[in-house]
């Protein structure tokens, strides 16, 4: 079993999160192609060795496994939920677990902070159930999490059965759904392993800068890429590296597609490792037409991920035509 490099280093959710030991999925199905069947289904076929817990009222059985009706009804508190359950029904299972002892809900269901004020509303109910615990969220409208190196496959991503997984060094955080999957794709076509695969989705309360700072703590990881769709809190992508430092692990950086012109853009600092980050308006780090330019630190292409393993001399970049050098 894989495991963080020294597991103190991670909170409690965090650890849960990326190395579960057991998984309950609320609204489980029975159907594998289903939003709460297709996790089971992945886990089942690639040797998740922890216990799954499919949680459906109105099933005793769900794809072979003996099904609860309830979290109450389980023998154990689950190290992680997955919430695949709509609306209303979504609110109240965060709540359940919560008060069930879970380290982390995986939420899937969508509906909330994306939407409007009362999307927004029902979301900050989830979070503060959850803050009130001490339990961590993943979304909600996450397509989820994935630690293919223990078969936890915490996701619904429809690529993970058309793409034979295998476990390696990479790690792919993505705000996206989509984009936590689709580099997965392309590193695989190319017979390179990936080990972590994490959609962070609505980020009301753990992020893709959480998430970077976690993997990044496991030993077998050496390469980490990053999916950016906003980036509200800047300094905490600034605060990684140093963990990397600290852990003696391969340093990284990142940079996501074209952000919008009138939204701030980091730019690094040439000849620093790690990279201090500086951060200016878009009139000094675009051009007339609104482009992003090229990456000062790096010679980086627009439109490109961008990272680095153990070698900060030079950046590499990663897109759908060139694999990564060896």
């Amino acid at each position: 079993m894989n495991a963080p490099l020294e597991d103190t280093l991670l909170d409690a959710g965090l650890q849960a999160a990326l190395y579960p030991r057991s998984i309950a999925v609320i609204g489980a199905s029975d159907n594998p192609e289903k939003i709460g069947g297709r996790p089971i289904k992945c886990m089942l076929r690639h040797g998740y060795a922890g216990a799954i817990y499919p949680v459906n009222p109105g099933r005793g059985e769900v794809q072979g496994l003996k099904a609860y009706a309830d979290l109450a009804a389980l023998p154990e508190a689950p190290d992680l939920a997955i919430v695949a359950v709509p609306g209303r029904a979504a609110v109240e299972a965060v709540a359940a677990c919560a008060a069930r002892g879970v380290r982390v809900a995986v939420v899937m269901s969508s509906g909330f902070g994306e939407t409007d004020a009362a999307g927004k509303a029902a979301q900050g109910e989830m979070l503060a159930a959850a803050r009130a615990a001490g339990m961590r969220l993943v979304g909600p409208n996450t397509q989820g999490v994935v630690n293919f190196g223990l078969g936890a496959i915490a996701s619904f991503a429809t690529l993970i059965g058309e793409v034979p997984p295998a476990d390696g060094p990479i790690a792919v955080v993505s705000q996206s759904g989509a984009m936590s999957v689709v580099p997965y794709a392309f590193l695989r076509a190319r017979g390179l392993g990936v080990r972590h695969s994490h959609a962070t989705g609505n980020e009301a309360d753990l992020t893709v800068a959480d998430f970077a700072a976690a993997v990044a703590l496991d030993p077998g990881v050496k390469l980490i890429l990053l999916y950016l769709e906003s980036l509200p809190d800047p300094e905490a992508l600034a605060r990684p590296p140093r963990s990397l430092a600290a852990a003696a692990c391969p340093s990284w950086r990142s940079r996501p597609a074209c952000p919008s012109a009138a939204r701030p853009r980091p730019v690094r600092t040439p000849g620093r490792w790690p990279p201090k980050t500086a951060w200016s308006t878009p009139s000094s780090t675009s051009s007339a037409s609104g482009a992003c330019r090229t990456c000062a630190h790096c010679a980086m292409p627009p439109n490109s991920i961008c990272a680095t393993g153990s070698r900060p001399a030079g950046a590499w970049w990663l897109s759908p035509i060139q694999a990564p050098p060896a």
